[in-house]
């Protein structure tokens, strides 16, 4: 397999403080960076990838063209006559898009010790093109079906299978997501994120009519708004989360 350099472009400008030290180890990368898909197996979006590879390589007229931060679109005569699980792979571990990420607002070291108002920007820069959520969102049975598989066999929700839910608005796997946080408690901040994002998406009155609610998502409030993380409060967005789950009649 072939793996792409995904590198994280800082401006000069950023303040070198203590906010933004990142320790980039297994357990960081997962929550931050993007996932590649171990649990699904989809050999042959490996050999397309490959081939597209190799194909562009002898086309390049300087290896350093060869440089690549997210993956070369697969040409769409290809890419159109995927099945369900090789768009998946495809589209979890090998995202064709690049963000710069300039801009962004930093990430807290001390992270685990604060609720966010939203799950992170990747802070590698890779993420799925439109074409590769269209295809996750035209097959959004099949996605719930392998997100369901991962999760189950992992035991946590990495941040590209965070971002995927929410962007499917998937509230069908709120059990999951729950069985999840109760086996391993306050392991992942942006778990907690997630299921509020999930319940603002289905306009849950319970939990945006509560005072968590102003806290972090009240008018004029940045993306990376957080507060200090309490057992209580865990416990509260759990609980409002399983009442969510509740009234969509699931």
């Amino acid at each position: 397999m072939r793996y792409f350099i995904h590198t994280l472009l800082l401006c000069a400008f950023l303040p070198a403080t203590a906010q933004y030290d990142i320790v980039f180890n297994e357990e960081y990368y997962r929550m931050h960076g993007f996932t590649v898909t171990t649990c699904i197996k989809a050999p042959s979006v490996e050999k397309m990838v490959d081939k597209h590879l190799d194909i562009l390589q002898k086309k390049a007229k300087n290896k350093k063209e060869l440089f690549y931060i997210a993956t070369p679109p697969l040409p769409d005569s290809v890419f159109s006559k995927m099945t369900p699980v090789e768009y998946f792979v495809y589209a979890h571990s090998y995202p064709e898009s690049y963000m710069q990420i300039c801009s962004f607002s930093g990430y807290d070291k001390d992270e685990k010790q604060k609720l966010f108002a939203h799950i992170p920007l990747r802070i590698n820069g890779a993420c799925m093109s439109h074409r590769q959520a269209v295809s996750l969102e035209k097959h959004r049975d099949s996605t719930l079906t392998y997100l369901t598989r991962c999760i189950t066999s992992t035991g946590d929700v990495p941040l590209a299978y965070k971002r995927t839910i929410l962007d499917l608005n998937a509230f069908e796997l709120l059990p999951l997501m729950l069985t999840t946080e109760k086996a391993h408690p306050a392991k992942d901040t942006y778990l907690y994120s997630l299921l509020m994002e999930l319940m603002i998406k289905g306009k849950f009155a319970n939990f945006m009519q509560s005072s968590l609610y102003s806290e972090l998502y009240g008018e004029g409030k940045p993306y990376r708004t957080s507060i200090a993380t309490t057992k209580e409060k865990r416990q509260l967005i759990v609980s409002m989360a399983a009442d969510y789950f509740k009234s969509t009649g699931k």
